[in-house]
């Protein structure tokens, strides 16, 4: 119990013996003289405190995963400081030499810096105090997609929110770093953390998915991963723990398209690599160009040059110029996630020029049957979301013609049940997601 209260004592000492090491640098002999009383107590209450911290660290050593270096320097810097404190407390009994009251204050302020930041090192990670470098970058996408890797998009993220502050190359408690695949599957000075395929036999998943008040649950500190989270390690464990793979190249089966539908809210009808999409690779200089225009592009796959554009900027209006640069690489697309950009009619006539897509989200935009007419070109089109749209029956006409479609949302239209009938006995195989239900749009 009492290990357990050293993160709340060990800010009270800090803020005394600084309060008096300060007071202590600025005051000449007359001062202190003065007021050798009020500093004695200061000291004396600043070092007291600062002892029971010590005694409570010592107890939590012995209870928590910390260990190694930082561990090491932490507690005898903190010993070290408390009898620093002891010391200017004798000291100032009498009058004595002002520069060796300084050099005293001075190795006591200095070792509450050191002891601090290494207590931050171990309880927030060692770069708590800089600012975050490509490990911690966080991809810009608002949501999954079928290109989104696995790991490095997916599972990382959770790891790094949760794991990394005590396990990473200068804080690997127990032995374990956890910065890279390649260091995590190392595993720990205990051996494997991970067994590929198996969850239940892997210390990381067992470690996570205990009750929190467990003595090995983990993070032992602060909040620990989701129930979703949870079980995204465990499916992805059990997937043999991969890493250079997208969630589209997969294995199909109905456990891992009802686990990727319901996590990630992909649909599995359309998660197809294309290895077979002939079209030439796009030129890097084309990929800058839409970077710059405000696009995120990806490749789909490893085997297929078809690319995933989605805008880098969540929820903003797309202007014609920029949409228009998708056709630089109208070949190459065959994913498009344009939902809330404030499309109009007009811009889908730019759309209805990317012949090769399989792919469309244009839901929660202000558009209207005369958009589906633009897309009646799209013979190869196998998805399309128009929830939150103004489209009615009158537009499904021009979905009729399209004869790959195979999964449709028309959630929130002006659509009717009959419309739906109609179309589905055009197009039986059709799966239409969502029922419709009048919507107006705001003006």
């Amino acid at each position: 119990m009492a290990g357990r209260l050293h993160p709340l004592v060990v800010h009270l000492p800090i803020g005394i013996l600084v309060l008096a090491g300060l007071v202590g640098l600025f005051l000449n002999n007359e001062g202190i003289a003065r007021y050798r009383n009020a500093l004695r107590f200061i000291y004396c209450a600043g070092t007291l405190f600062a002892l029971i911290a010590v005694f409570s660290g010592l107890n939590l050593e012995g209870l928590s995963s910390y260990e190694g270096k930082n561990v090491f320097w932490h507690k005898w810097l903190g010993i070290t400081t408390s009898i620093l404190g002891i010391l200017l407390f004798l000291y100032t009994k009498k009058n004595r030499s002002k520069f060796l009251f300084t050099l005293l204050n001075l190795g006591m302020l200095l070792g509450l810096t050191i002891t601090g930041h290494l207590g931050g090192r171990m309880t927030h990670g060692p770069n708590y105090l800089l600012p975050p470098d490509d490990l911690f970058k966080k991809t810009d996408f608002t949501q999954f997609s079928d290109s989104t890797e696995l790991f490095k998009e997916v599972v990382f993220p959770v790891i790094q929110s949760k794991c990394l502050r005590c396990h990473q190359s200068g804080s690997e408690n127990g032995g374990l770093d956890m910065t890279s695949l390649q260091t995590l599957l190392t595993g720990s000075q205990s051996g494997k953390v991970i067994e590929a395929g198996n969850a239940a036999n892997s210390e990381f998943f067992k470690r996570v998915s205990l009750p929190a008040n467990h003595p090995k649950f983990m993070p032992p500190n602060g909040p620990g991963m989701s129930y979703n989270e949870i079980k995204l390690i465990e499916w992805w464990i059990n997937q043999g723990a991969p890493e250079a793979i997208k969630i589209g190249e997969l294995k199909k089966d109905q456990h891992n398209n009802e686990f990727i539908k319901r996590i990630f809210g992909i649909h599995s009808g359309t998660m197809d690599p294309l290895a077979s999409l002939s079209v030439q690779l796009a030129s890097p200089s084309l990929l800058d160009s839409l970077n710059v225009l405000g696009f995120s592009v990806k490749k789909i796959s490893s085997t297929s040059n078809g690319l995933d554009v989605v805008p880098r900027t969540p929820n903003l209006k797309l202007t014609s110029g920029q949409l228009a640069g998708l056709l630089y690489i109208k070949e190459q697309i065959v994913w498009l996630n344009l939902a809330s950009t404030q499309l109009t009619d007009e811009d889908l006539q730019i759309i209805g020029q990317l012949k090769n897509l399989r792919k469309l989200h244009l839901e929660h935009n202000p558009i209207s049957d005369k958009s589906l007419m633009n897309l009646e070109g799209l013979g190869y089109l196998e998805y399309l979301n128009l929830y939150g749209t103004g489209v009615s029956d009158f537009g499904l006409s021009s979905l009729a013609k399209l004869k790959d479609l195979n999964e449709l949302y028309l959630g929130q239209t002006r659509v009717t049940e009959e419309g739906i009938k109609s179309l589905q006995q055009t197009n039986p195989a059709l799966d239409i997601a969502g029922k419709a239900s009048l919507f107006e749009l705001s003006k």
